[in-house]
């Protein structure tokens, strides 16, 4: 605190006080009043007495010592179980049969084929000229037989004897065939006629039975998404389905940025009844378990940051198969917190009933899914 000092108070000026004349005395019963002393004038004010000076400002007091440093808890007692061997890949899958060919189509009507104009006609040969008629024979002579005097009818006269035909008169000579006219020109090639419309093709084949290999169901692309979701590809198709992350990063780069899951079980999306439990070893030799008997998501890898993301991947057992009462699920995962590259090992399930869970949803506790991949594969 500040304290001050103060000069002394000024001194003010006390009035001039001037006593009345006395009162005379009283007069005679009736007689008048004796007149009122004249006022005596008032004093004047003294001046204001000089303020003092101000009094220095105190010395700050001194800081007290610290307090003594707590002792440190002891350790903790969790032990890191060593990590398991990676189980052998399983073996390719037979190729599905190939569905059959479809039937060929027809093939398009062939365009008519087009007709240049005719050439001209070459001129006409000259015409032969006739050979000269043969003489005609000449008449046979008419019989000299006398008329019959009338009467009886004279009998008939002979006939004569036809005249011999006279010899044929010699045939003309053949006249020469005219020379052949010139051949005319080729006449101009027709316009190629329109090509026959294509015939119609044939259906595909129906599609070949699913082999026994994994099959690529879906492929989730994050871009600053708040979530990513799948409620179609997990079907009672498959006995497995293979979830594959690939540098999936959040847009936060907050230590304790968890990567959380949820299942769609008949038509909603449940946030109660998941249990869990992993571990998680770091580079620089810590490590930590987390674990959950009854939690409204299922924890799948406790730190992320954006320096790598998450990689790994996750297998959930039977899930769209209704009348098992655990969809098991176990994963590996690889991960960078702060810097250091952390070895992920998790394993739970869905424990609210037996109905078939059909779809799977991810999600980061802290800003949205940056970017990465999730893959959805299945296994028959």
């Amino acid at each position: 605190m500040v304290s001050s000092v103060q000069g002394p108070a000024p001194v003010m000026a006390q009035p001039v006080v001037v006593a009345l004349g006395a009162t005379g005395p009283t007069g005679p019963s009736g007689g008048p009043t004796g007149s009122t002393g004249a006022t005596a004038a008032t004093g004047y004010t003294g001046p204001p007495g000089v303020t003092g000076p101000t009094g220095s400002v105190g010395s700050i007091g001194r800081t007290g010592p610290t307090g003594y440093t707590g002792l440190q808890g002891p350790p903790g007692n969790s032990i890191t179980g060593a990590t398991g061997p990676v189980g052998p890949l399983g073996p390719i899958g037979v190729t599905g049969v190939t569905g059959p060919a479809g039937t060929a189509s027809s093939t398009g009507a062939t365009g008519p084929l087009g007709t240049g104009p005719t050439g001209n006609t070459g001129p006409a040969g000259m015409a032969a000229s006739t050979g000269a008629t043969g003489n005609t024979g000449a008449t046979g002579l008419t019989g000299a037989g006398a008329t019959g005097p009338t009467g009886y009818t004279g009998a008939q006269g002979q006939s004569t004897n036809t005249g011999a035909t006279g010899p044929a008169g010699v045939a003309g000579t053949a006249a020469n065939t005219g020379a052949t006219g010139p051949q005319g020109a080729v006449g101009v090639t027709g316009p190629t006629g329109a090509a026959g419309t294509n015939g119609v093709n044939g259906s595909t084949g129906a599609t070949g039975p699913i082999g026994a290999g994994r099959v690529l169901l879906n492929t989730l692309a994050a871009s600053n998404n708040a979530f990513l979701s799948d409620i179609t590809s997990i079907t009672s198709a498959y006995s497995v389905i293979e979830i594959e992350f690939q540098q999936l990063a959040p847009t936060s780069s907050a230590v304790g940025t968890y990567l959380y899951m949820q299942e769609y079980v008949s038509g909603a999306w449940q946030n109660t009844g998941y249990q869990f439990a992993g571990n998680v070893l770091y580079a620089n030799n810590t490590s930590s378990n987390f674990y959950s008997s009854s939690s409204g998501s299922i924890t799948l890898v406790p730190s992320v940051t954006t320096n790598a993301g998450v990689s790994g991947r996750l297998r959930v057992y039977n899930p769209a198969a209704a009348g098992t009462v655990v969809k098991m699920f176990e994963g590996t995962f690889g991960t960078d917190s702060a810097g250091v590259v952390g070895a992920v090992i998790v394993a739970g399930g869905w424990t609210g009933g037996n109905a078939a869970v059909t779809g799977v949803r991810f999600v980061f506790s802290v800003g949205n899914m940056a970017s990465g991949l999730i893959k959805i594969y299945g296994y028959v």
